[in-house]
């Protein structure tokens, strides 16, 4: 569902579908196509920043209520301009906004990968995290899905956010069983030696308290997104996942 960079949980988990969209303040659709301002939130009542990825194009084309057209962020306010003229339409505060994700992708998607968590919108929290997560299994209503947990970023700079995501990884493992990754413990195995890379000083005493190596990080001042040798590793080990389990 392109979650992008600096993405939160929510934006990605209400694209997708799982975290249901909702018109705020109640609108009135014209009958022409011209545009009409709209206010969103999730169903627990969460907005999203102006720079949130959920107002770019990802989420279109979208449903109003049952009108189809596109939302468009112009400079932090959003508005909604359908596709076909018709009849005025009244949509009350709460209506559903179906996004393309939920329109499109989970109908034609043979296996759902979710690697999310890295940045906010869980409050390392784990059940809420979890919770996320079981949403979009829900709503994309197949069995053939597969889960990584995070393993960079804010969450694990200091021993009691390593500890909490190792919490989190028991947690996932038993909730998910076969269809989980534990990309932390994978990345600390093996990336190095997949990738033909001795470690550093640094790799070694990160790795000794719970952290991958910061040779497959993006740079010295990034230690959130991972290098090429990060992701090259990442896909064998989706690769192999969904070879195992016969996707």
């Amino acid at each position: 569902n392109m979650a992008i960079s600096g993405e939160t949980t929510l934006s990605t988990s209400a694209r997708q579908g799982g975290n249901t969209i909702c018109v705020k303040e109640g609108i009135i659709i014209p009958a022409d196509n011209s545009s009409v301002p709209i206010t969103v939130q999730d169903k627990n009542g969460n907005t999203f920043s102006q720079s949130s990825p959920l107002l770019t194009d990802h989420i279109n084309p979208c449903k109003v209520g049952n009108i189809e057209g596109t939302i468009t962020n112009n400079s932090g306010n959003l508005t909604f301009q359908r596709f076909e003229a018709g009849d005025e339409v009244t949509v009350q505060a709460g209506t559903k906004i179906t996004p393309y994700g939920k329109l499109y992708n989970n109908s034609f998607t043979d296996v759902m990968i979710i690697y999310m968590g890295t940045n906010d919108g869980w409050n390392e929290d784990n059940e809420t995290l979890m919770g996320q997560i079981d949403d979009m299994i829900g709503c994309y209503g197949k069995s053939n899905y597969i889960v990584v947990s995070p393993c960079s970023g804010k969450y694990v700079r200091d021993e009691e956010g390593i500890q909490n995501i190792k919490n989190l990884e028991t947690a996932m493992a038993e909730k998910y069983g076969n269809k989980y990754i534990n990309l932390r413990e994978k990345m600390i195995a093996g990336v190095l030696e997949f990738n033909g890379l001795s470690a550093t000083e640094e790799d070694t005493s990160r790795m000794a308290i719970g952290q991958i190596p910061r040779t497959v990080l993006a740079s010295a001042s990034d230690d959130t997104h991972g290098n090429d040798y990060f992701h090259k590793y990442l896909a064998k080990l989706v690769y192999d996942k969904l070879t195992e389990l016969g996707y």
